[in-house]
């Protein structure tokens, strides 16, 4: 990696040591170094044990470096390299982390435990049911009902549905009791976060970038990195329960989106955000990708485009993709025309995939495709506007995968990850980590004596800061 190094504290000489890691082990691997401004010190990991712990929330100094920040979509796997099982190393996941008040203010799902419990012989005559957060754990909120909970699941995630005039939760014992249902009144914070349904699984969805209310309750959150498996149970199948990852959601009042502009008429393009508006973008629901036809692709420039408006609605008359994200699709300028066009990508593909569209205020051009090189340029820092419709970013956590679909090598289509980009100049910028490259590279010889190690991010690439000290660096880990 680029910044994200190993380092420990040696006692013996008072001083932070850092370990080189070359391949194959050397004899001294380790080099004395002065903390600088800007070092962080991310988590901790023990390799006698196997565990790494992160510093979120965890803010202090230790011997002069500082330590812990407010989030991040970083995961360190201890004891993996490049993706694949490597005593001794770290394989990293994620772009960034994040120091003070977040500009969105996320909600902690609290311990998942094994899952969300439910009651399986329900389901037959009670098949649809809601995943709803309870900001008070569900033992205490619903203490005085009696109700014998399961031992290991999620504190403060049930499952709910409403019968009768009423809501009703499961408390999902095992073994299962004959009346597991027990009414309860909504609470002005309660999120319904996943529909499940178990007559069909096809039909259970997250609820992410929803926002309505269902019976007195919230349902759907603007977005998080909640993940939803049905029918399984701490990571294995178990027919009637639902497994989670993740550990939060933003609300969908926690941040406001400007509003689309009026749909102009044909021949005018829509006024674009004033210069100098400083926003954050949250892109919604992902889904499967954004889908493309692979027979149209040929050697046109496409765009990734984000559309404050979710693209079900804007193009509703219009038979699109199923699964898409609901506010990326693919774009490109048709000269022919002097129009816009975006690609319906219908599967299987059609004659006519392209559909003329009057770009509105909010449209923002992320990235550029061709299909040609099966290359991507992000728009990163570089802002202005083509044909009408504005381009660029300060800066954000998507990574746009050119031919992949929903994880797997699919050509001619993207499979995104991520959720946000910024606009204008944050209030707290987060702090890129670099190019993780491999991962973080570690001496696996010392290890036996000297198991314990920080992983800390360094403000200047490491190969030029430790250049005095003759390190040869592993060439293929982390730069900071």
């Amino acid at each position: 990696a680029d910044h994200l190094i190993g380092v420990r504290y040696d006692d013996s000489i008072s001083q932070w040591v850092f370990d080189k890691a070359l391949w194959p082990d050397v004899a001294d691997p380790e080099v004395p170094f002065i903390p600088q401004a800007g070092d962080r010190l991310l988590a901790t990991a023990n390799f006698e044990t196997d565990i790494v712990d992160y510093f979120e929330d965890d803010f202090g100094t230790i011997h002069g470096i500082e330590k812990g920040y407010s989030y991040t979509d970083l995961i360190f796997h201890i004891n993996m390299w490049n993706g694949g099982n490597n005593d001794g190393e770290f394989w990293i996941e994620g772009t960034y982390f994040y120091v003070g008040t977040p500009p969105f203010p996320p909600v902690d799902v609290g311990n998942l435990r094994q899952g969300v419990a439910m009651t399986d012989s329900l389901h037959p005559t009670a098949p649809q049911w809601y995943i709803m957060y309870s900001q008070t754990p569900v033992a205490t909120r619903f203490a005085s009902t009696g109700a014998p909970f399961h031992s290991s699941a999620a504190l403060n995630l049930i499952g709910v549905r409403y019968t009768d005039g009423k809501w009703v939760f499961d408390c999902g014992s095992w073994p299962e009791i004959p009346n597991p249902e027990f009414e309860f009144t909504p609470t002005a914070t309660d999120v319904l976060l996943y529909y499940v349904d178990y007559s069909n699984n096809s039909n259970s969805r997250s609820l992410q970038g929803e926002n309505s209310e269902l019976h007195g309750i919230q349902m759907g959150y603007y977005f998080g990195d909640l993940h939803y498996y049905p029918n399984m149970w701490n990571g294995r199948r178990n027919d009637g329960e639902v497994a989670m990852i993740g550990s939060f959601f933003v609300p969908s009042n926690a941040v406001e989106r400007p509003p689309p502009a009026p749909t102009p008429s044909p021949v005018t393009l829509a006024p674009v955000a004033p210069p100098g508006e400083d926003f954050l973008a949250l892109v919604g629901p992902l889904n499967e990708g954004v889908a493309m036809t692979d027979s149209n692709l040929g050697s046109k420039t496409w765009y990734i485009m984000y559309s404050v408006t979710r693209l079900s609605d804007r193009f509703s008359g219009t038979e699109r993709r199923h699964n898409t994200a609901d506010h990326l699709i693919g774009v490109r300028y048709d000269e022919s025309i002097g129009q816009w066009v975006f690609d319906k990508a219908l599967w299987p593909d059609v004659a006519d995939p392209e559909v003329p569209f009057v770009p509105q205020n909010g449209d923002r051009l992320l990235a550029t495709a061709n299909f040609e090189t099966d290359t991507l340029d992000y728009f990163e820092g570089d802002y202005g506007a083509i044909h009408g419709i504005e381009k660029g970013y300060s800066y954000t956590d998507l990574i746009i995968h050119i031919n992949k679909w929903n994880g797997g090598n699919n050509d001619g289509e993207f499979w995104i990850e991520g959720s946000y980009f910024f606009v204008g100049s944050p209030p707290n910028p987060p702090i890129t980590v670099g190019n993780i490259r491999n991962g973080i590279a570690m001496t696996d010889s010392l290890h036996p004596t000297a198991p314990q190690w920080y992983i800390m991010f360094s403000q200047e690439p490491l190969a030029t800061r430790f250049a005095s000290t003759g390190a040869p660096f592993h060439g293929s880990g982390a730069e900071h």
